[in-house]
């Protein structure tokens, strides 16, 4: 467990070959010890790490890989954070490959699937993440009112934990939607409170 803990600092540090080797040593200790968990989180820490590298084919398998290793233990929440983690990537490589042959409907899915576990184990920040997630392929696809929602859920949540990292999110997500309506001084005003939130934060 402490080489996947220190695969996720490196990570956090874009030390990215020192992040996938740790990664490595984690799932191959975990294995041998029979700590499936321990070998899942190490395959999704090698997969985000492969995602920071540009590298999808990699991240994929290995997302894929760790949500099947949850699947087995029955580890709804980090299933739901595979799952969540699957659709983002599969959402940037269509952007990135727009000629390869992708699902089109992937990313909504595996949101889906993600925010249905977040529903049955009743994990409000799961929720929260798929309702973000969601809301960007919704604003995409021009559902410009239910991408409003979406974001205005996962917003509510974030504020009430005070999560402000995410409270940005939600704030720029909601300031681009405006944006597409044409409402820019709605627009400025989130993302003004955006940058007041990351300028605190020394992001």
């Amino acid at each position: 467990y402490t080489h996947y803990r220190l695969s996720v600092l490196y990570r956090d540090k874009a030390r990215l070959d020192e992040a996938m080797a740790s990664a490595r040593t984690a799932e191959a200790l975990g294995r041998s010890a029979g700590e499936i968990g321990v070998a899942g989180l190490a395959r999704m820490s090698q997969g985000l790490t492969a995602k920071q590298r540009g590298d999808i084919d990699a991240a994929e398998a290995a997302l894929l890989a760790a949500a099947d290793d949850f699947e087995k233990l029955g580890d709804k929440p980090n299933l739901a954070a595979a799952y969540g983690n699957l659709a983002s990537l599969y959402a940037v490589a269509m952007s990135l490959n727009p000629d390869r042959n992708y699902n089109p409907n992937a990313p909504e899915q595996y949101y889906h699937r993600a925010l249905d576990i977040g529903y049955e184990i009743r994990d409000p920040g799961i929720v929260s993440d798929g309702n973000l997630g969601l809301g960007s392929i919704w604003r995409d696809r021009g559902d410009h009112f239910g991408a409003i929602e979406l974001f205005s859920r996962a917003l509510a949540y974030y504020e009430w934990v005070d999560d402000r990292y995410s409270i940005g999110q939600a704030l720029m997500n909601l300031g681009t939607v405006a944006l597409r309506l044409q409402d820019v001084p709605r627009a400025k005003a989130y993302f003004s409170d955006a940058l007041r939130l990351y300028a605190d934060l020394k992001q």
